[in-house]
């Protein structure tokens, strides 16, 4: 199960009115899209850091890594669950995977996350938030949203909450 979340209104029928499309020109939307965004990754967190929920926040991207004079790419996973012990009530959990420099596309991605799995790292948790930029060939596309939902469907059920940072702003 997604949920699906919307932040800006459109009017009737997908058509703005004359003040929404001054506001779009302005970028003004792209703003508040950006800004609605990082409000729910703070929310995201907190529910994290309160612990009576037992939520895991993930967090993963990609960039190159320059290994020996030689550029790799990296996808990196940070896994955020409740600890008490903590000052911040965080504990944090790096995974990194490494492969070719133009491996970053959706099967990479793909095996990334069968690996979590596999790990036992993705199980016994209330609700998953994902939140991860909007990289087109890798993480926004119908292969990753159906491996997405397979892996859901694997973990329980409604458990997985996808977000995708807005555009320059993740």
């Amino acid at each position: 199960m997604w949920t699906v979340s919307k932040t800006d209104k459109l009017g009737k029928l997908g058509v703005r009115d004359r003040q929404q499309d001054k506001e779009f020109q302005k970028g003004l939307v792209h703003k508040r899209h950006a800004q609605h965004q990082r409000q729910r990754l703070k929310a995201d967190m907190e529910k994290v850091q309160q612990g009576n929920q037992n939520d895991l926040l993930l967090l993963h991207d990609f960039t190159l890594l320059k290994v020996q004079g030689t550029f790799l790419q990296c996808y990196i996973f940070v896994l955020y669950s409740f600890n008490a012990a903590r000052e911040d009530k965080l504990d944090r959990r790096y995974y990194l995977f490494l492969g070719p420099k133009k491996k970053n596309d959706v099967r990479f991605v793909i095996q990334g996350w069968k690996q979590l799995y596999q790990d036992g790292l993705l199980r016994d948790w209330n609700q998953i938030h994902v939140w991860s930029d909007g990289g087109g060939k890798h993480f926004k596309n119908s292969a990753n949203m159906t491996f997405m939902s397979i892996l859901d469907t694997k973990l329980g059920g409604g458990k997985l909450t996808y977000n995708i940072f807005e555009a320059y702003h993740g």
